[in-house]
This record gives C-alpha cells, structure tokens and sequence, in this order.
C-alpha cells in the first residue's frame, strides 16, 4: 500500500461524530437547558432530523443551532454571574 492511500485510510475514521450523534448531543443539551428557549431550540432540532431523514445534508443547520444553544447558555451564565456580585 502507498504512503499516501495509508494517510487516506488513517484519516478516514477521524471524522468526529456523525450527524445522529451530534443530534443527539445537542438534544441533551438543550433538555438541561431553560424552558423559556428550550422549545423553540426543539423546534428547530425537529426540522432538522426531519431533513437529515430525508438525506439532506445538515452540516450547516446543525453549527448554527450549536453556535445559538452556546450564545444563550453564555447568556445564562452571565446573568447568573451578575446576581452573584
């Protein structure tokens, strides 16, 4: 085998996880989360299975809903800072 079709196979498994688990994590995610956005979050993730199902690829849905959960989970945490001091 050549060296570089060995670099193609060692890089082949280290693709992080695939889209269902990531669905998966950030359903977690969003269930320890508030009810105040954790439904409308649900909401969004729903459409996303939904389209993932039906082979679309969701990359991009899926880092946009990451990059909303992360930015009210800092908010959180902010506020939460705040009644502390």
């Amino acid at each position: 085998m050549s060296p570089a079709r060995r670099r193609h196979r060692a890089k082949k498994g280290s693709r992080g996880p695939s889209p269902a688990e990531e669905l998966d994590r950030l359903r977690d995610r969003i269930d320890q989360s508030e009810a105040g956005w954790s439904n409308a979050m649900l909401r969004r993730l729903g459409g996303v299975q939904r389209a993932a199902s039906a082979g679309r690829d969701m990359t991009r849905a899926i880092q946009s809903i990451q990059r909303d959960l992360a930015r009210l989970e800092t908010a959180r945490d902010a506020r939460g800072a705040q009644r502390f001091e």
